[in-house]
């Protein structure tokens, strides 16, 4: 059992020191959400969000921020997860609809791995994440689901 505690340990050892940008969410909200929309017969997912954009922000509400790393809060210049999360919609906001688009459609298709550059603000220096004026930069994202999230979607890894 000390070696489950020590791997679990090297694990939130490794997540907190990475050089890049983590971040752990749940998609389960979400799947539930596109299934709810299926069911109700949306079959072209851009052209039913052009036409109700309020769904942009239900897609966005049903992606659940589990943790981020340290150098998540660094880049938003965030002091802690809380307020990084309860920052998103400034932080992640107008030029990225396209964006969030573009993976809201790949992940209707059944696509659970792809990548993405989208904006994101980092808050000015002496400021809370997302307010004031920050800089402007582009932001690799590359999501990849753990082999569990696989299996909720129905896959095996």
């Amino acid at each position: 059992m000390s070696s489950s505690l020590s791997s679990d340990a090297d694990f939130e050892h490794m997540f907190e020191i990475a050089p890049v940008s983590l971040w752990l969410e749940d998609f389960s909200d979400l799947k539930r959400l596109l299934d709810g929309w299926r069911a109700a017969g949306v079959q072209d997912v851009a052209a039913h969000v052009r036409s109700h954009p309020e769904c942009m922000q239900q897609y966005g509400a049903a992606i659940k921020v589990l943790k981020v790393n340290q150098r998540t809060l660094d880049l938003f210049a965030a002091p802690d997860q809380a307020t990084l999360v309860a920052s998103l919609g400034t932080v992640f906001r107008g030029d990225m609809h396209a964006q969030a688009i573009a993976e809201l459609l790949q992940l209707w298709s059944g696509a659970l791995e792809f990548s993405n550059q989208t904006p994101r603000r980092r808050a000015g220096r002496g400021s809370r994440c997302g307010t004031g004026r920050g800089r402007r930069q582009r932001w690799p994202c590359a999501p990849h689901p753990t082999p569990a999230g696989w299996r909720r979607y129905g896959r095996s890894s």
